[in-house]
C-alpha cells in the first residue's frame, strides 16, 4: 500500500463505562490517538424500522499498524462516527491494519 492514500485525519476513541447514580453505567468514548488514514465507502443501505428510517454505511479504514483499537471502539472521521466491527490482523506487508466499520444514522 502506498502511504499517500492515508490522507484523512481521524481520531481513535476507546469505549469507557462511566458509573451513574443508582449503580448503572453509561458508555462514553475518549480519544486516545489521532492518525492519518485511508477511508473508503464499501456499502450503504436504508432500513425502515418501526416507522423510523435508518441509514447504514460501511467503510474500510486503513491505518499504519498500531495497538489499542478494539471492536468496542470507534473512529471519528469528519462528521462521521464509525463503529469498529472487525480488523484484518494479517495485513499484506505487516505495516498497515484494515478495519471494517459501520456508521448508523437515524432520521
Amino acid at each position: 500500500m502506498d502511504a499517500g492514500v492515508l490522507k484523512h485525519r481521524v481520531s481513535l476513541q476507546q469505549a469507557e463505562l462511566m458509573p451513574l447514580p443508582g449503580g448503572s453505567f453509561a458508555e462514553t468514548h475518549k480519544t486516545f490517538a489521532a492518525a492519518w488514514a485511508g477511508v473508503r465507502l464499501t456499502s450503504g443501505a436504508e432500513d425502515s424500522l418501526t416507522g423510523r428510517r435508518i441509514e447504514r454505511a460501511r467503510y474500510r479504514v486503513t491505518l499504519r499498524e498500531r495497538a489499542g483499537l478494539r471492536a468496542a471502539d470507534r473512529i471519528l472521521w469528519r462528521e462521521h462516527v464509525l463503529r469498529v466491527l472487525a480488523c484484518d490482523e494479517s495485513p499484506e506487508d505487516g505495516r498497515y491494519l484494515t478495519f471494517m466499520t459501520e456508521e448508523e444514522r437515524g432520521r
